[in-house]
């Protein structure tokens, strides 16, 4: 995983040393440099995509996990990048490469200009040569591994250029467009020779035009003259220890963001300008000419990752698209005389920080995309799609867009979906949205002056709670089902009762509850499935066929109350699904029957987040059938779908003998987190305490929040919390700052190099000097956090 996060990076740039940002994405609507495409000089290739659980071992024999695989689709970095280029930009682009003598070719001519690239400079059939090919080995993490055959792409015979035949061929057109000012800018990766590189790179250093060039493809060296020749030269942690010629062992060297500054000003002094390195999973680093550098932290997925192919291409022709866009932005504010050469190559260096990070996160938000689909050419996004990411990122943080440095230094943070790089002054920049246990508003009734008598009472009271946004409601016991004779008599009896309010029950229908959360500001987060007491004896996993069609049945009932609710999740928890006694049960079937019963729920529900909320054990049962967080991780590899995962509590966790933040991260890295409830508790036999968060494993809690910062968890926190004695609005605001304050402190952690040399060493007394103190000793230059303690 930590090669596909070094292809994404989103949200969070800061100049060196750091600064806040605070502007939202303001791309051009496309266009570029109108009437100039972009001008990409490169290889086209046919991937076979091979699905396989491990990667094989020298001289091993590995089989795929399914027999239907080995899916054909066009790729090879040129053609990736061409195709991206059109479909992100208005502008077009032109590609130049080189087709082989085979039926593949022309799947890859009907590809290209499918997508509207222009392809008539491309060298014609090598003679005796295939297409390029690629053999990509797809893990289900969507890690890759994967075998180039350069074919055409190895040879560059004649082609047409005006009309007559050139030696050179498609070279000799590359050169020809460049030379003329035919195009904005030039795109270059290192999957077809040096040679045809370093001709066009020259030739448009000569003309003015700015060239971006890929360091992804052949591992060789690189001239001097050609890092000259770039604008921008992009490698990766690995590309980037290769060029700068064994001076750093391994990738860990560069875990310092010094070291990455210092390996860039390394090719800077062989003759590079601008220098961006990705980082992995702390994004990337883009060091310009002139020595100033910007600092960017990943974008979130929108969804699981599935195949990082070509996503890294995306990226960079995202970056290209955007750039030209900016630089013809530039050119537009500058009046027309003397300025001819400003929205070429010399304009670059022109560029305020700003515009270089706003082309950044363009891409970024488009290599997010990428991962999420399978393949290379399939699974570039359109325009459109990315800027709805970018936008569905960005809106969230807008109400902390005013943080700044504060007095000591201190490092001003906003929030948004995601943001976790971002770090700041302020907890009140926190991105989760909050919810909170809505049972727990009929305690203490004597402190609350409405009506806390049933479900509406309830969801009245939650919603003065300061920073609470998400009401979550169980099912059945505070709705009624949809549909049917249940919510017809309920309709009905609400409509008899002269001065409105609940039901006799208590119970809200579906339609009541939305309109009172409307009247409230507030918004259903997820819908909580209790299963009754008819269900004693198993409700998913009963014996009983009947029993357990009626039990799916109400789980899918849930899902429809939750999708007409407008919430995104459907949370089930069992308290009856499991055993006490050896024999009691077949452990086989009973696994069976969970297995299937989630798939019925999640294809029913295909649109919904189907979660499992796993507790080890609980008085109606000592032995869930889920027992642990690896037991729930397996059956998600089970059920096998898309839209199930996992809900994680706190005290489940604990009550299981495991680390809930060692839980929360391996649910989250491998996209299975759905959703997080937090409390805390001693855990004395026999006892879930649901005390307040943090109070009694403070430490506990602070990594567990590191880790759903690290994850990116983009779901919403609830707060499983039974506040007998206390004051229930004021238990849950608390809730709420102390997760805000961990939330802030995670933020400022994971920038710290002191967590990273605790990582590095396993130094433990390092590591609880860190919870207590902070990243830096209280009192000193630019201290940016108390410790874990610190929590008012």
């Amino acid at each position: 995983m930590r090669a596909l996060l070094a292809l994404l990076t989103c949200a969070w740039v800061t100049a060196l040393p750091w600064k806040p940002r605070h502007a939202a994405l303001r791309i051009p609507r496309g266009g570029g440099d109108p009437g100039r495409p972009i001008l990409v000089v490169g290889s086209m290739n046919v991937d076979t995509i091979i699905e396989v659980d491990r990667f094989p071992d020298s001289g091993e024999t590995v089989t795929t996990p399914s027999p239907n695989t080995g899916k054909t689709v066009a790729g090879g970095k040129g053609c990736n990048q061409a195709v991206a280029i059109s479909k992100l930009g208005g502008a077009g682009c032109s590609f130049v490469g080189n087709f082989g003598n085979d039926l593949h070719a022309s799947m890859l001519r009907s590809v290209l200009e499918g997508h509207g690239v222009d392809v008539s400079a491309c060298g014609e059939n090598s003679p005796d040569l295939p297409s390029g090919q690629g053999l990509v080995f797809l893990k289900r993490d969507g890690t890759i591994a994967s075998v180039v055959i350069g074919g055409a792409n190895a040879v560059w015979p004649e082609a047409k250029t005006k009309g007559a035949k050139t030696k050179g061929g498609g070279l000799a057109a590359a050169v020809e467009a460049v030379t003329s000012r035919r195009v904005c800018a030039v795109l270059l990766q290192r999957e077809v020779p040096e040679h045809v590189n370093e001709a066009v790179a020259a030739a448009a250093h000569a003309a003015g035009i700015p060239v971006l060039q890929d360091i992804g493809g052949e591992d060789r060296p690189i001239s001097d003259a050609q890092l000259s020749h770039c604008d921008f030269v992009s490698p990766n942690l690995t590309e980037l220890r290769r060029l700068t010629g064994g001076a750093f062992s391994s990738d860990a060297d560069f875990d310092d963001d010094a070291a990455v500054l210092q390996a860039a000003k390394a090719l800077q002094a062989r003759g590079a300008r601008n220098v961006l390195v990705t980082l992995g999973e702390r994004g990337c680093l883009l060091l310009r000419e002139g020595g100033a550098a910007l600092r960017e932290a990943c974008c979130p997925l929108p969804a699981a990752a599935v195949d990082e192919t070509g996503a890294g291409d995306c990226f960079r022709a995202a970056f290209a698209v955007a750039l030209t866009e900016q630089l013809a932005k530039a050119e537009e504010k500058i009046p027309a005389e003397g300025n001819s050469g400003d929205s070429g190559a010399a304009g670059v260096a022109s560029l305020e920080d700003e515009a270089l990070r706003e082309s950044l996160r363009f891409a970024s938000a488009a290599g997010a995309l990428a991962v999420t689909r399978l393949g290379a050419v399939p699974a570039i996004p359109s325009r459109a799609e990315v800027l709805e990411l970018h936008r569905a990122a960005e809106a969230p943080r807008e109400a902390g867009a005013g943080a700044g440095v504060g007095a000591k230094g201190a490092l001003a943070v906003r929030g948004g979906c995601g943001a976790y790089g971002e770090v700041g002054g302020a907890e009140e920049g926190c991105p989760w949205r909050f919810a909170s246990r809505l049972n727990s508003m009929k305690d203490r009734p004597e402190l609350w002056d409405g009506d806390a008598a049933g479900v509406a009472g309830w969801v009245m009271r939650q919603a003065i709670v300061q920073g609470l946004d998400l009401v979550d409601f169980n099912f059945p016991q505070h709705l009624v089902p949809l549909g049917g004779e249940a919510e017809a008599e309920a309709a009905q009896e609400a409509a008899q009762e002269a001065a409105g309010g609940a039901q006799k029950d208590g119970r809200l229908t579906v339609g009541e509850a939305k309109k009172l959360l409307g009247e409230l500001g507030l918004e259903c987060g997820a819908v909580c499935l209790r299963y009754p007491n008819k269900f004693r004896a198993g409700a998913l996993t009963n014996p009983d066929a009947l029993l357990r069609r009626e039990a799916v049945e109400l789980t899918v009932a849930a899902g429809r109350a939750a999708e007409a609710l407008g919430a995104k999740e459907l949370v089930v928890w069992s308290a009856f699904d499991g055993y006490d006694y050896s024999l009691q049960v077949d452990y086989e079937a009973m696994w069976s029957r969970v297995v299937a019963a989630f798939q019925e729920v999640c294809d029913a529900c295909p649109g919904l987040k189907v979660s499992l909320e796993f507790k080890p054990t609980d008085e109606n049962m000592r032995f869930f059938c889920v027992p642990s967080t690896g037991a729930a991780l397996l059956l998600c590899d089970d059920v096998n779908r898309d839209n199930f995962g996992l809900t994680m509590d706190l005290g489940h966790c604990l009550a299981a003998g495991e680390n809930p933040a060692q839980s929360v991260a391996m649910v989250g890295l491998r996209g299975k987190l759905f959703g997080v409830q937090l409390n805390d508790g001693y855990q004395r036999i026999g006892a879930e305490d649901g005390l307040l968060f943090g109070s009694v494993h403070p430490h506990m809690a602070q990594e567990l929040c590191l880790w759903l910062v690290k994850t990116r968890f983009a779901g919403h926190i609830y707060f499983d919390t039974f506040p007998r004695n206390e004051d229930p609005v004021a238990e849950a605001e608390r809730n709420i700052r102390t997760a805000k304050k961990f939330w802030l402190k995670a933020t400022q952690l994971l920038a710290s190099q002191k967590l990273r040399d605790c990582w590095e060493t396993h130094d433990g007394i390092a590591a609880l000097d860190l919870a207590e103190n902070g990243p830096k000793a209280p009192g000193s230059e630019g201290e940016v956090m108390g410790g874990v303690f610190d929590t008012e």
